[in-house]
């Protein structure tokens, strides 16, 4: 059975868990690949917003219902700082992350992929400007399902009693929507 373990460095420590946001970002990411509209525009901005709350999952403080599965939560000082459209910006968020989240969450290619789509949030969210390309690539879609089921895997791996998390199965996400696996048997039915 093929199965999806990321390294986790030894120095990496657990980190604050979010888990509400790491379901949200899920749901956004859900909504954009298994809704009614199969969009590129709609999938890539749902998957960059997928991205942006992951991210700002290192910056945020407890807001309300502590310790509950709905947990409440607000963007720290370093997010406030930001202001505007830059706190949407990827690579502004990303700067704000501890170097050993980003070198666990993403490899070079990944940081290529994250500075290309860095503000498409905020610029390309609306099908119907003219700026909008017309050709959208699923390099952001893959990557926010990556980064999904890292944060998944990790805070299973740091010890987290969230249902949401403990009932995810990254195998079946990474493996369906990241790195597609066909199986293929010799054997006739």
């Amino acid at each position: 059975m093929l199965e999806f373990c990321p390294k986790i460095s030894e120095e990496l420590e657990k980190p604050d868990f979010r888990e509400y946001m790491i379901e949200t970002a899920w749901d956004y990411y859900e909504v954009a690949h298994h809704g009614v509209s199969n969009k590129g525009y709609i999938q890539a901005s749902l998957s960059c917003l997928a991205i942006e709350i992951i991210l700002k999952s290192f910056n945020s403080e407890v807001s309300g219902n502590e310790g509950k599965i709905n947990e409440n939560y607000k963007p720290n000082k370093h997010i406030k700082s930001l202001g505007g459209k830059k706190s949407h910006d990827l690579i502004e968020l990303l700067n704000l992350v501890d170097s050993k989240y980003v070198e666990y969450l993403f490899n070079e290619r990944d940081i290529q992929t994250l500075e290309k789509n860095r503000n498409f949030f905020v610029s390309t969210r609306y099908g119907y400007e003219k700026d909008v390309p017309s050709v959208f690539y699923d390099s952001i879609s893959k990557l926010a399902a990556a980064t999904i089921c890292k944060m998944v895997y990790l805070y299973k791996k740091m010890g987290s009693d969230d249902p949401f998390i403990n009932n995810f199965d990254v195998n079946e996400v990474y493996f369906n929507n990241v790195q597609k696996v066909f199986l293929y048997s010799e054997q006739t039915i």
